[in-house]
């Protein structure tokens, strides 16, 4: 092990709480980096990362943390080889070196005065969207207090994250959320904003700004319900999702959900998806007949992009958008079997398709 150190909110201390009764509830994420040898054993050391990280206690008398530990291993090449995203471009202003060589996070200086590709913000949105689902997923029959704050927390940092992705794809991205916030105020001045979000949508991100910037006095005021809160989130989320994929997929103005998704999953690359899916079966220890015969069964559609748009695919459904027939008939069944293959074969399909991203992810 060569390195381990901690990036995002608490490397910006920038973190999200809120002081319940004296007892204090954490939001933020904390993204921890382990960096290995070359010669090392990469899945081996990245299943003993997980468990270590599962040992570490997220609740106590007095506190809680609510998102689980997001542990990444990688080797130094892999590490720099990361492209620029959010997350990336700030490492090297912003960490805490916990063990080992306090150099190598400074080498990702190149991601940090890199442009973000414009398909990043496309992903951004739905590592969002799966986040959604993966939050809802636990215990909604009867959720705590600090759980629906925690809701209420995570539908705002979505909806601001969206004005993040809107900015990357309009090369206009700051690591300054107060720089960002000022675009989306002056969005008058910027036509491409006004073609992608309406006056509403904005305004839901400035809301959202201004909720994280005072998330006591938000969640404490309790203006809006959870669900009006998140059905405006998605609004604005499936809004810019759609409107960048047509303009970066060049698919004209009568696109349907479903041929924007099965663009966005590649396809036609019969070959590289074909690839892919061995990859991922060798990893998944299918052995090598298995991944090769998963792999030929399901080479339609990029295995991970399938995976990643599922929280975005649920949101359209459940929304009931329109024209969503295609995408039933389609990509639905293609999860569903993709799910299998791989071994998750028990729960509903978005259910299969999150727990497998997050395994293989």
């Amino acid at each position: 092990m060569k390195t381990v150190f901690v990036a995002g909110s608490f490397a910006r201390n920038d973190i999200a709480w809120f002081n319940a009764s004296g007892r204090l509830e954490i939001y933020s994420d904390l993204d921890i980096y382990v960096v290995i040898s070359g010669d090392s054993d990469l899945e081996s050391c990245r299943r003993r990362a997980r468990a270590a990280a599962s040992t570490i206690l997220l609740e106590g008398e007095d506190f809680e943390i609510f998102p689980s530990m997001d542990v990444g291993v990688y080797t130094v090449e892999d590490l720099l080889a990361q492209p620029a995203r959010p997350g990336t471009v700030e490492i090297t202003d912003s960490h805490w070196v916990l063990y080992g060589d306090a150099g190598i996070p400074e080498m990702m200086r190149k991601q940090s005065n890199a442009r973000i590709d414009e398909k990043e913000a496309l992903y951004l949105l739905e590592n969002r969207l799966i986040e959604k689902e993966r939050l809802f997923a636990r215990n909604w029959t009867s959720p705590s207090p600090g759980l629906e704050r925690y809701a209420m927390y995570t539908a705002h940092k979505t909806c601001m994250d969206a004005g993040s992705a809107l900015l990357i794809y309009l090369d206009l991205y700051s690591t300054s959320a107060t720089e960002r916030l000022s675009y989306i105020r002056n969005a008058a001045e910027y036509p491409e904003i006004q073609e992608l979000l309406s006056k509403d949508d904005l305004d839901q991100i400035e809301r959202s700004h201004q909720a994280i910037e005072d998330l006591q006095q938000a969640l404490q005021k309790g203006d809006a319900s959870l669900g009006s809160v998140w059905d405006s989130v998605e609004a604005v989320v499936l809004a810019l999702w759609r409107g960048m994929a047509a303009r970066l997929f060049q698919v004209g103005d009568k696109h349907s959900w479903d041929e924007l998704v099965r663009t966005r999953c590649c396809e036609g690359d019969i070959a590289g998806n074909f690839r892919e899916l061995v990859v991922l079966g060798k990893r998944m220890e299918l052995g090598w007949w298995r991944s090769l015969f998963v792999g030929a069964r399901n080479m339609r559609l990029s295995p991970l992009d399938s995976l990643r748009l599922s929280g975005l695919v649920a949101v359209i459904l459940e929304r009931r958008e329109e024209g969503t027939a295609a995408l039933e008939r389609g990509f639905i069944p293609h999860l569903d079997r993709l799910s299998r293959a791989f071994g998750h074969s028990t729960g509903g399909i978005f259910e299969r398709a999150r727990e497998l991203f997050e395994k293989i992810n």
